[in-house]
């Protein structure tokens, strides 16, 4: 009778020693996290990460929209870069004619006395030697200052003549500018230098320092007069573009002939003395530089229209 009675018991308490030792191994229908991933316990059980039966929409590609004209046409490519480099090209021609204006305002303010004695010194004779005379050995720094933006006017009028007929030697705007500046000083540079090696070999100081700042004075007034046609070039209509740039050159080979004819009077006594070099210096300082540089444009416009 005993043993009848412990049996149940003993069976309750082996079938509850079972059912805790079940709840201890793995459950064979739980669903395994995929390889390489992580289930993070603190999330709610509707954001498990790394379920299996979740459905992952890619993104849409991007669309690459063409632009458009204010008319709803499309534009090619090849004319979106040219709209590019036309508005690279105006921003770049703001600011350098914004800034040779300011330089132009603070010279004129600061020595307008220089500015009128260039300008006589450039019609009357008499009044450049009168200058020459009060100047002594070495030109007065305002005068430089004028002759330096003389440079700066000349780069930037030669840049927009060749920018004209499609010649950029730089890869950048402000580089072709420094190029063209920096090859009229070269050229200005290379032209007094040769007049020392003139005064030294021949003994005429008085005539080559007197041409000298002829020269210097002569470039002032060519650079003042060189604004108004920088203007016009930038800004001015584009169909008479062409135009501007031939009356530039006409006043600039009016202002060198006018400049020939006064150094010619100076260096009288030397023609006289030294015929054979005084010709030599003519064809080879005066005459030279200009048949090349005229070549030189003549090959690069050519060029420019084969393009």
């Amino acid at each position: 009778m005993r043993l009848l009675f412990w049996m149940p018991v003993f069976l309750l308490i082996c079938s509850s020693v079972l059912s805790v030792s079940a709840q201890r191994e793995l459950n064979p229908f739980d669903l395994q996290p995929r390889l390489g991933q992580a289930v993070d316990s603190s999330a709610a059980p509707g954001e498990q990460l790394g379920n299996p039966f979740d459905i992952h929409v890619p993104p849409p590609p991007p669309v690459e929209v063409a632009p458009t004209s204010p008319t709803g046409e499309e534009i090619p490519p090849e004319k979106v870069e040219t709209i590019l480099l036309d508005d690279a090209y105006r921003r770049f021609l703001f600011v350098t004619v914004f800034v040779s204006l300011v330089v132009l305002t603070i010279l004129i303010t600061l020595f307008r006395s220089i500015a009128q004695k260039s300008y006589r010194a450039f019609t009357n004779d008499n009044m450049l030697n009168q200058i020459h005379r009060d100047q002594g050995a070495i030109v007065a720094w305002p005068y430089l200052l004028f002759y330096l933006y003389f440079f700066f006017n000349l780069g930037l009028f030669i840049f927009l003549v060749c920018h004209h007929y499609g010649i950029d030697p730089g890869s950048t705007y402000l580089q072709s500018l420094l190029l063209f500046t920096g090859g009229a000083i070269a050229a200005f540079g290379v032209k007094h230098l040769l007049l020392k090696v003139v005064e030294y070999v021949f003994s005429a100081e008085k005539e080559v320092k007197a041409y000298s700042f002829t020269i210097v004075v002569f470039s002032i007034v060519l650079g003042l007069a060189l604004v108004p046609f920088i203007l016009l070039l930038a800004y001015g209509p584009e169909n008479l573009r062409q135009a501007f740039i031939y009356a530039a050159f006409a006043m600039i080979a009016l202002v060198y002939a006018f400049r020939s004819i006064r150094g010619f009077l100076l260096s009288v006594r030397l023609l006289g003395v030294h015929k054979f070099h005084f010709l030599l210096y003519i064809c080879t300082v005066e005459i030279a530089p200009v048949l090349l540089l005229v070549k030189v444009l003549l090959l690069q416009t050519e060029g420019g229209f084969a393009n």
